[in-house]
């Protein structure tokens, strides 16, 4: 990144400051002892989107939280978007209250981007997905 001539020194330091931003954030659900291979591939996404944004604007909204929105029938997210981070989402929301079917095929399908072989394992699909909602 500094190297990157293309880039303001405004922007590197708002990049430098987004990065920290994120290994808090990671750093937090770590201490919530969420799976290693869940906070390596939030902090590997989200690092590289930094690192590729042009403004500011797009640092804010990779900085945004991973969480879906639901748009009747499905759920929609941003160009941003992490689907480990979302995983880490749905665990606590089903730790909260029962998740409903949609919820329940959601968190199935975000679970396995991280862990395909146990979740085709749980769920007794093929590490396709088959049958999920693409994520």
């Amino acid at each position: 990144m500094r190297s990157d001539e293309t880039k303001t020194e405004r922007m590197k330091l708002s990049a430098c400051s987004a990065l920290e931003s994120i290994r808090r954030r990671v750093n937090g659900y770590g201490a919530e002892c969420f799976a290693f291979v869940l906070l390596v591939g939030i902090m590997l996404k989200k690092s590289q989107m930094i690192l590729s944004a042009d403004t500011k604007g797009e640092l804010e909204a990779i900085l945004e939280p991973s969480v879906p929105r639901w748009n009747y029938g499905g759920f929609l997210t941003g160009p941003y978007h992490v689907p480990e981070e979302e995983a880490i989402f749905w665990s606590k929301a089903s730790l909260e209250a029962p998740l409903n079917d949609e919820g329940a095929r959601r968190y199935r399908d975000v679970a396995a981007v991280a862990f395909p072989e146990e979740m085709a394992e749980i769920w007794r699909t093929d590490d396709t997905g088959e049958g999920g909602i693409a994520v």
